[in-house]
């Protein structure tokens, strides 16, 4: 007594597209990777919902809590998608290069130790790869949840 029983609770009214949805602007890597980010994103907004045994799912407390989330999850997306999405673009510039000077010294560029900003490999990027590859997403969410 007093706990509540499991079960499934079907929430009507919410639809959000992950980054697959999408993926005519990203190539299927960056695609996929994007898509991992959203739902783990997605997870962590909707875990912040209020989750007890007397919450009604209908009521309007609930339904604005609901409705704060999907936009956190909005903001936190738009930004990093928008960032991923013109890199991409680059990347796919820079890799179909023709043979010539511009893809000589995009070669060239590619050896050099340490590695420069805008370099062809997005994660060796220093100016990049940080951002990309250290992505935290719970504190990305706990800084636009309490604003």
């Amino acid at each position: 007594a007093g706990r509540c029983s499991p079960r499934y609770v079907a929430v009507f009214g919410l639809r959000v597209r992950l980054s697959s949805s999408f993926g005519f602007t990203l190539s299927n890597n960056h695609s996929a990777g994007m898509s991992f980010e959203d739902g783990a994103v997605l997870g962590e907004c909707l875990s912040r919902l209020p989750n007890s045994c007397d919450t009604s799912k209908t009521s309007a407390d609930f339904l604005a809590a609901k409705k704060h989330a999907l936009a956190v999850f909005q903001e936190c997306r738009k930004q990093r998608t928008k960032m991923v999405v013109e890199r991409g673009n680059v990347q796919q510039y820079l890799y179909h290069l023709h043979d010539g000077a511009e893809q000589e010294e995009r070669d060239r560029k590619m050896q050099m130790v340490p590695t420069l900003e805008g370099e062809a490999l997005a994660w060796r990027d220093p100016g990049l790869a940080p951002k990309l590859l250290g992505y935290d997403h719970i504190a990305d969410v706990r800084v636009r949840f309490t604003r």
